[in-house]
């Protein structure tokens, strides 16, 4: 994958390999190393020092490479006056060479041996890596030989990730190609009949339309509707999005917007089924972030600093208010909706929920987080922090609705900082978080609700901008597409992922079925 770090890193490439081969008469060869890299292997890169007499004696080694990546050690043996020499080698802080554009999410390690080693002809360097994280994707591994005089040319290893579960499909991103509407692109939601993804864009006080395949999952930009366009108001700030299960109306949760008066609201647009095109119909005066509708699309949910109930018309889609309750925050219902839970920066909460009057009665508290999605199967709640970098996990008791905190970690190291959103698998094999920079992946134990980390796609693997801040992950319905959406960027992304089946074989294998008949 070519991306911009690439790019960008090719100037001062350049210039240090042409000041390195005639002034300083150092070099470096990249001899062995692994081309893919899974997390937890532990890798090992064998390269090979030349340098000129007179030389700075103590060779340092700079690597960039992948924040994830721990130095376990590096050994320098070599040959001088016909006697061997060696090194153990030791990670330093500083060193020649004040290069800069390091790639996203990389580090870069000075690397020197305990004592002077003089290289007057060759030197063997083995540096061995332990693989804690990694980005997906194809990327650069670089090495440098530096002293006191200058620097080598680059040795470059490229890695490629095999088999990755996230794979990079389309990105789209506002003013670009025709698309409009992204700015601050925040909550997708696909149609029923999944044929049309329609994203909120906040900043741009609109809601963006795209065509989807179901097949291929292909999008295309078609339209937006925005603020002030005929008679459209209080579309100042949307973030949340809700349509019915018939499909044939479209709720948005809009805040106003302080910087320019504008209000928001609960709005109500009807949908046509065949052209996925909006018309406003409604609004009502309520700055609400969140939005969740009942299977049997009876009632709506809106959720800002409290949880609203609406009693919805089936026919109209309009609604009528029956009463709130506290605490609000992301929505969540468990499979049968027999229980709802709010997770909020200033608590959550956990609610019955009653079947027949839409009702909400607090069963206990919840978790207090930036965003917070139950598992498909109800067994467990993921939440994430934005400003701790915490990460925590939650059993649900499915009589009483109670949740238990089971785990508790930080996923700050390497830099995830930021937590903004959490999405599991409709499988539930699969949990992925967004950070600042980063998604990561993780593989889900469904008994205990554990997790594995199996892969990170950072932001230097997306073409022509970084994906900054994701502010909606989504599966579609059958687990084969990921949707995601920069806050910072502007920017909607599809990536493909492992998932082949989402009856229990999701683990991206294929399998084999058989049938016989039973006896008469």
């Amino acid at each position: 994958m070519i991306n911009q770090t690439k790019s960008r890193r090719a100037a001062w490439v350049a210039a240090l390999v042409a000041t390195s081969l005639f002034l300083f008469g150092c070099n470096i060869i990249l001899i062995s190393g692994p081309t893919v890299v899974a997390i937890n292997d532990t890798v090992v890169y064998v390269l090979e020092a030349t340098s000129t007499p007179g030389m700075d004696p103590t060779p340092r080694v700079i690597a960039e490479v992948p924040a994830g990546w721990q130095v376990v050690s590096i050994s320098y043996s070599g040959e001088v006056d016909g006697q061997p020499v060696s090194g153990s080698g030791m990670v330093v802080g500083s060193g020649p060479c004040g290069f800069s554009s390091l790639p996203a999410d990389f580090q870069r390690i000075f690397m020197e041996p305990d004592g002077p080693l003089v290289v007057s002809t060759t030197a063997q360097i083995t540096i061995e890596f332990m693989v804690t994280d990694q980005p997906t994707g194809a990327y650069d591994i670089t090495f440098l030989l530096g002293t006191g005089d200058g620097c080598s040319p680059p040795a470059v290893a490229s890695i490629n990730r095999e088999n990755p579960f996230l794979s990079l499909a389309q990105s789209f991103f506002d003013g670009v190609d025709g698309v409009d509407g992204l700015a601050g692109a925040g909550q997708v939601e696909l149609s029923p009949n999944q044929d049309h993804l329609y994203v909120a864009g906040s900043l741009d006080s609109s809601v963006a339309i795209f065509t989807y395949d179901d097949e291929t999952g292909a999008l295309a930009f078609q339209e937006n509707v925005a603020q002030n366009e005929g008679v459209i108001v209080g579309l100042a700030m949307p973030l949340g999005l809700e349509i019915s299960p018939d499909g044939d109306h479209l709720y948005v949760a809009s805040l106003s917007n302080p910087d320019t008066s504008e209000q928001g609201g609960l709005l109500l647009f009807t949908r046509d089924q065949t052209t996925g095109t909006l018309t406003f119909v409604e609004r009502l005066f309520e700055d609400v972030q969140h939005l969740g509708i009942s299977n049997d699309g009876e009632y709506l949910y809106a959720s800002g600093g409290g949880v609203t109930l609406y009693d919805r018309n089936a026919v109209t889609g309009e609604l009528g208010f029956q009463g709130t309750v506290f605490p609000g925050g992301q929505l969540s219902f468990s499979p049968q909706q027999e229980h709802l839970y709010t997770v909020g920066e200033s608590g959550g909460g956990a609610f019955s929920r009653d079947e027949v009057s839409g009702e909400l009665t607090q069963v206990g508290a919840a978790t207090r987080g930036s965003g917070g999605v139950l598992s498909p199967d109800g067994r467990h709640l993921y939440e994430v922090e934005l400003e701790s970098n915490v990460f925590s996990i939650f059993s649900r008791d499915a009589m009483t609705g109670e949740l238990t905190l089971i785990m508790e970690a930080s996923l700050g190291e390497p830099a995830l900082d930021d937590f903004q959103a959490v999405a599991v698998s409709p499988s539930g094999s699969h949990v992925v978080i967004g950070g600042t920079s980063a998604i990561r992946v993780f593989e889900r134990n469904k008994a205990t609700g554990a997790l594995t980390l199996v892969e990170s796609y950072y932001s230097l693997n997306l073409p022509f901008q970084e994906l900054t801040g994701p502010q909606s992950l989504s599966f579609s319905p059958d687990g084969r597409f990921l949707f995601v959406t920069s806050l910072a960027n502007d920017g909607l992304a599809r990536f493909e992922t492992g998932i082949v089946f989402t009856d229990g074989f999701e683990s991206g294998t294929t399998s084999s079925w058989s049938s016989e008949e039973p006896p008469q």
